[in-house]
């Protein structure tokens, strides 16, 4: 009696899958060893035709395969061989896992994914500078058939795979490429500080330089570049600086211009200083006509003076003197109006 009672304990415990008479193919399909990475969808979800566009086309058998998944009524798979119910019930697994996909991105989905991972149902990083950071699954392709489910870890951000065989058949298109960053997206309070400690391997404390060939050998090395990346770094160093030596080039041409102004100074101080001389001096040149009236000199005083007679054509100008109003050889006359000889003058 005993025995029945040990064997009516362990048969009503071994059920690894649950009756499906008592409880929805959802809920059975979920609950089993391997699916514990998703999450229940909505039936409402599901029996909108617009969230499931472009699914017919993706499982065989896809109305019976959705007829199962939502457990109709009128569905009667008792008329199929058990290897047509087979093939249904493997694409009704693989349609549920294509919906699956799309659900968790949804605010309810995202939802339900959040509080699993924060209670670490995912799994942690393996590795050891993550500090148990929990995961989030993922798929390398959005196409069945081409990857298993990964980990994808915030801190480190590299995926890795997960531990355990009972995952290696959950396919990775049951939750996408793009379902851990869109998550991170909708919570972004949930991002963790990236990781800055690396491993640096040694050997009796001292880092392994890179040259050495062996499996992380330069990882955190601050030793220099080798010879060859110095000589190549010596041979191209120099033909930097060349491109803004043509470039400053053009700047020394406009500097020319400094040099061919200097004539044009030189003639204007010329012109300036022949303008400048006194006019009873034997200034060059002849002065135009009505220069006395400019000057301020009184109109008699120009008709008082003696005028230079003009220079023929082709006689330079600057043989004229300009005759002064006394006599050259007069001598200036003294308080009595005697004359006072020249040399008395000059003292």
């Amino acid at each position: 009696m005993d025995a029945a009672r040990d064997g009516d304990d362990f048969s009503s415990c071994s059920t690894d899958e649950p009756s499906y008479d008592d409880e929805s193919w959802i809920q059975w399909y979920c609950s089993l060893k391997g699916n514990e990475f998703l999450c229940e969808v909505e039936t409402e979800f599901i029996e909108d035709d617009f969230n499931l566009t472009g699914l017919a086309n993706a499982v065989p058998y896809y109305d019976y395969a959705l007829d199962m998944i939502l457990d109709a009524e009128e569905a009667e798979f008792d008329n199929f061989s058990e290897s047509q119910r087979d093939l249904i019930q493997h694409s009704a697994e693989q349609l549920y896992g294509l919906i699956h996909a799309r659900f968790i991105i949804t605010p309810p989905g995202l939802e339900l994914m959040r509080e699993k991972y924060l209670h670490s149902h995912f799994g942690t990083c393996p590795r050891v500078y993550c500090n148990d950071q929990p995961c989030l699954p993922m798929g390398e392709h959005d196409m069945l058939r081409r990857s298993s489910t990964r980990l994808f870890c915030p801190r480190c951000e590299e995926i890795y795979a997960t531990t355990g065989h009972r995952y290696l058949s959950l396919d990775g298109a049951y939750f996408g490429a793009s379902f851990p960053h869109l998550f991170f997206q909708q919570f972004p309070e949930l991002i963790p500080t990236k990781a800055t400690n690396e491993f640096i391997p040694k050997i009796f404390g001292f880092r392994i330089h890179k040259s050495a060939g062996i499996p992380g050998a330069g990882i955190g090395s601050l030793a220099p570049p080798s010879t060859a990346a110095a000589a190549a770094t010596t041979i191209t160093t120099p033909a930097a600086p060349a491109a803004p030596a043509a470039a400053i080039a053009p700047v020394a041409t406009t500097a020319t211009p400094v040099a061919a102004a200097a004539p044009l100074n030189r003639s204007a101080s010329g012109s300036s200083l022949g303008a400048a001389a006194p006019s009873g001096g034997h200034a060059k040149g002849r002065r135009p006509p009505g220069a006395a009236q400019r000057a301020g000199a009184p109109a008699g005083a120009t008709r008082a003076r003696h005028h230079a007679q003009k220079p023929a054509d082709g006689e330079a100008a600057d043989d004229q003197e300009e005759p002064s109003d006394e006599p050259e050889d007069a001598a200036p006359e003294g308080d009595d109006g005697e004359q006072v000889p020249r040399a008395a003058k000059r003292k």
